[in-house]
């Protein structure tokens, strides 16, 4: 019999989405074998830039195989292709990557390739969301802190959920580094509050304890974190300090893009815009492996309930941490 977990992430990660993620490596393989002809080696090229063409370079040589005629549109389409158009200066240190993907069409990009209506993303903020809404009890109050909440994907997803489940108070609180992203996602998410859920908003680097004061106060039954924790300077030092603000009981539910050792995720494509994790430097993808989230969550001395699809060319895990 599945665990939990594992039964949510088979759920979601069908044949369907398998052809969708070998459709967008059909393009990213093909535009990076573009710019890397075009724009070749530069020794004189920025770290980031650098490693943003050692990547190119890697995605270049990727065999992939598609068994159906289906090609990305719509949000995953349009990032790529911002990405393609952007490399050339990016490459050349005449552009900034942060102010590209956070302004303008850019920004709009994002939240749209973020969000639940697209089918390339729609799995890991289900997955989340399914394993948030089955630490609900019936008449027990709830309270919820999202890190990484960026443009509110996520932070979307999990409220439809809690509204259908929640039949005592939910206290939700999402936080973000970036105070311009949580101050647009605050000005999207303001009006979801209803007679059970409380949404409040907060900036919060899970890399250092909690200075302000919702977070700090610690008290929460679930941290929600959906493609943030990869970022972590140091991950299980990370994993201490959030699993130090859970009440007894509680747990960290975490979703992540992963991929095997030495492999990618196609995401990267145009995540490498933005500056590369000092701790990824020198590795193949800026995702983790199963391997690397079995150790650091081993080395901040915690407990998890891991899954992972058997199948595919990019992963999803699912994991529910707590306090041993």
């Amino acid at each position: 019999m599945k665990n939990g977990n594992l039964a949510i992430v088979d759920s979601l990660i069908d044949e369907e989405y398998l052809r969708l993620i070998e459709a967008a490596w059909v393009k990213v393989s093909g535009y990076a074998r573009d710019i890397v002809s075009e724009f070749g080696v530069n020794e004189s090229a920025t770290t980031s830039s650098a490693q943003a063409l050692e990547w190119l370079q890697l995605a270049s040589a990727r065999e992939v195989t598609l068994k159906s005629s289906a090609l990305p549109s719509g949000s995953a389409m349009s990032f790529m292709k911002l990405a393609r158009d952007a490399y050339p200066s990016f490459l050349a240190g005449e552009s900034n990557g942060t102010n590209l993907l956070f302004s303008g069409d850019g920004l709009q990009i994002w939240q749209d390739y973020y969000s639940s209506s697209n089918p390339f993303y729609a799995p890991l903020n289900q997955a989340a969301a399914t394993a948030l809404a089955g630490r609900v009890k019936e008449g027990v109050p709830m309270r919820v802190l999202e890190i990484g909440a960026g443009t509110g994907g996520a932070t979307t997803t999990a409220l439809n959920v809690l509204e259908q489940v929640a039949t005592a108070p939910v206290s939700y609180l999402a936080t973000d580094i970036s105070t311009r992203l949580l101050r647009s996602t605050a000005d999207t998410l303001n009006q979801r509050a209803t007679e059970l859920i409380e949404v409040n908003f907060e900036p919060y680097d899970f890399n250092a304890a909690p200075t302000r004061k919702q977070v700090s106060t610690g008290g929460f039954d679930v941290v929600f974190a959906v493609n943030a924790l990869h970022n972590a300077h140091f991950l299980p030092a990370s994993l201490r300090i959030l699993s130090s603000l859970l009440n007894e009981g509680g747990v960290i539910v975490i979703s992540e893009s992963i991929c095997c050792l030495g492999e990618q995720v196609h995401q990267e494509f145009f995540l490498n815009l933005l500056p590369l994790p000092e701790h990824r430097r020198g590795c193949s993808s800026r995702f983790l492996s199963s391997e690397d989230w079995q150790l650091a969550i081993c080395d901040a001395d915690l407990k998890s309930d891991i899954a992972i699809n058997s199948v595919g060319s990019e992963l999803v895990l699912l994991a529910t941490v707590s306090k041993k």
